[in-house]
């Protein structure tokens, strides 16, 4: 799932190729619902890398739409005592997500 997401962030041909637009968004939407529930799954996610593309989605590097789920791909593995630390170690986060939440009125 990260390759994918660093793959839409860092090709945008591939990206506007066919219905790769979506491709992101649903990468991080599979790592959101999978560490939601399973303290497990998030240690994978962590080991596998997927901290630091959702924090580029977060930054607004694609749209709104990414931003939205990559803060919730986020907060779930932030939820765990074993994947805080790598949500954690990228200070960030919780500004972009305030700013996120801020400003989400005025861009839809």
């Amino acid at each position: 799932m990260a390759a994918l997401i660093w793959k839409g962030l860092k090709n945008r041909r591939w990206l506007s190729q066919d219905q790769n637009i979506y491709i992101p968004y649903y990468a991080a939407h599979i790592i959101g619902s999978y560490t939601m529930n399973m303290e497990e799954f998030a240690e994978q996610a962590v080991q596998a890398g997927v901290v630091p593309p959702l924090v580029e989605l977060l930054r607004g590097r694609l749209t709104w739409v990414e931003q939205r789920v990559a803060v919730r791909a986020l907060g779930h593995l932030a939820t765990y005592s074993g994947t805080f630390s790598a949500v954690a170690n990228h200070g960030e986060v919780l500004e972009l997500a305030i700013q996120l939440a801020c400003s989400s009125l005025g861009i839809v």
